[in-house]
């Protein structure tokens, strides 16, 4: 990691810590605020678990436009247009960026057993890269998206293949 994304990093860290510190204090001045807030949680629990919700949530769920609705909110997260989303699978041919495997644009019922396209983005300055494989893109996280661990990681995977462990 470079000298300017570990201090990147370090200043969003210290921003986090500051914003939380903010936000007991003001808690701390206004319990009745916390008060409410945790009834409306729970009433908020037991409301989600009425049957006619469930049912009423099945129903909406099904229908074409939340499904477009909801991968429209996560892709705000990326700050990308859902156009840009459908661009790029087009232009990746509906494969993944790294291993070239089709995708799917999200969990269809026609193909249940392809994996489906996730967003992949830099975490230190949050630009969209592509679309992968969720679990590929979830092993580039827990990797810390260090290049020098996941080459590691590669030729650990070949010298094994070649020479199996002693034991």
């Amino acid at each position: 990691m470079s000298h300017q994304s570990k201090y990147r990093v370090k200043v969003l860290e210290e921003e986090r810590l500051k914003r939380n510190a903010a936000h007991r204090k003001w808690y701390a001045q206004h319990p009745i605020t916390l008060e409410r807030r945790k009834r409306k949680k729970e009433y908020d629990k037991e409301y989600c678990a009425r049957p006619e919700v469930i049912a009423r949530r099945k129903i909406y769920d099904a229908t074409p436009e939340s499904k477009i609705r909801r991968k429209r909110a996560e892709l705000r997260k990326y700050n990308i247009s859902l156009e840009q989303y459908n661009e790029m699978f087009i232009l990746q041919s509906g494969r993944d960026a790294i291993t070239g495997l089709p995708l799917v644009s999200r969990r269809e019922i026609s193909h249940p057993s392809l994996p489906f396209a996730t967003v992949d983005h830099d975490h230190v300055s949050g630009k969209f890269r592509g679309l992968l494989n969720n679990n590929i893109n979830r092993a580039l996280g827990l990797f810390k998206e260090n290049p020098v661990w996941l080459r590691a990681a590669a030729d650990y995977i070949e010298k094994h293949r070649e020479a199996p462990c002693p034991l």
